[in-house]
């Protein structure tokens, strides 16, 4: 697995700091905000790097339609 850039991580960081992504708590707190950034990113990445996720003829795949995401 490839780990997020640090780049990524703090723009991601950024965003959280600021209340992004409805992960309260996390305003003003810079070390916590970049470790929520990096296990996302990590997690994010990994689900991209498994076949599982991509193979549209896998069962076993969570599927959302846009319907579940608006």
């Amino acid at each position: 697995m490839t780990s997020p850039s640090e780049e990524d991580v703090e723009e991601r960081a950024r965003q959280l700091a600021h209340g992004g992504e409805g992960h309260k708590g996390l305003e003003g707190e810079r070390k916590a905000a970049e470790n929520a950034s990096r296990r996302i990113l990590e997690e994010s990445e990994a689900r991209t790097e498994e076949a599982a996720t991509t193979d549209p003829e896998d069962d076993n795949v969570i599927r959302r339609t846009s319907k579940d995401t608006a």
